[in-house]
């Protein structure tokens, strides 16, 4: 189980489609590289900004790694990006296919700060529920991200509103 503080505002991250662009090319707000990386599942050639890194790690929140890289979001991606091992949340169970909704709901059902989830699935995780549902402290702020592009400067400027409310 990961402890996380929760006096302090969380952004949940996924990877793929949200730091790593379907369709790079598409995006005007940052500059991509590619980066390739081996596994024991083979070799997996990822677009990685970190014009977006910088921004997402200059935010005023920890970053928690809520993708199915888990551990290898650190190991790989945090580390081509520079950025230090941050926490990695889970699936609980293998059938549970809104474990990521489960892990914010269970975020949220701690007293905290602001918790951001930035994903390109949000839409289908959540299509069950109601936003109240999830967030009855109306801490919540949901980023839908486009899996072409990626995280956009609009986004991240939508993020940082959302967290001055809890300065």
């Amino acid at each position: 189980m990961v402890e996380l503080n929760h006096n302090e505002n969380i952004i949940l991250l996924d990877v793929d489609g949200c730091l790593n662009p379907d369709k790079p090319d598409l995006s005007t707000d940052w500059s991509f590289e590619t980066a390739v990386f081996e596994t024991r599942l083979g070799q997996f050639t990822l677009v990685l900004s970190k014009q977006m890194a910088e921004a997402l790690a200059g935010l005023n929140a920890n970053i928690v790694w809520l993708t199915s890289w888990y551990e290898s979001a650190n190991s790989m991606i945090g580390n081509f990006l520079g950025w230090p091992e941050k926490p990695v949340l889970h699936r609980r169970r293998m059938s549970d296919e809104y474990w990521k909704l489960s892990n914010v709901c269970n975020i949220l059902s701690q007293p905290g700060k602001a918790v951001i989830w930035i994903d390109d699935e949000i839409g289908w995780q959540t299509h069950y529920t109601s936003k109240q549902e999830i967030d009855r402290h109306n801490r919540l702020t949901m980023i839908q991200v486009d899996p072409k592009v990626g995280i956009t400067k609009a986004q991240i400027e939508e993020i940082t509103n959302a967290l001055k409310q809890f300065d």
